[in-house]
């Protein structure tokens, strides 16, 4: 079952680089990408049989929240950063995820101070939060490394 967490946490983390990358290009997220991503989740949870399912489940009801919230707010929080969140609630499970999503909100936050202090925002000025996402998934990453 080691192996399976190991090249999960391996699959997962290049989906988010990928998704970083078309986050910070084109401002979106390929949808078909995502298909992908969520099939890949899907294939994870299932590998694991029943080893804390629930777990699993719980980290992906996180992301609906998310898509909930996009939804209520306009996207404010873009479909994509709660669908991207959902997926990696499939593969972390809820408390890994819990610890990227922390993680990813602290960068932001840093991001967002320098953007101010530099005057480099107006209004409408947006920050990409998938980077922060796969940030936050390697922090998270090399905490339990520690």
């Amino acid at each position: 079952m080691w192996e399976i967490e190991k090249i999960s946490k391996g699959i997962c983390l290049c989906f988010l680089a990928i998704c970083s990358w078309q986050d910070i290009k084109r401002r979106e997220i390929s949808v078909s990408f995502l298909w992908v991503g969520s099939l890949l989740g899907i294939v994870s949870f299932i590998c694991r049989g029943r080893e804390c399912w629930y777990l699993y489940l719980s980290g992906a009801g996180i992301g609906i929240v998310f898509l909930i919230i996009s939804k209520v707010t306009k996207e404010a929080i873009g479909y994509g950063d709660g669908w991207i969140v959902c997926i990696m609630g499939s593969f972390l499970g809820i408390w890994s995820l819990l610890e990227a999503l922390a993680a990813a909100w602290m960068f932001l936050a840093a991001a967002a101070m320098v953007c101010l202090v530099k005057k480099k925002w107006s209004r409408k000025s947006v920050l990409p939060m998938v980077p922060f996402l796969t940030a936050g998934y390697v922090v998270s990453l090399a905490a339990r490394c520690v």
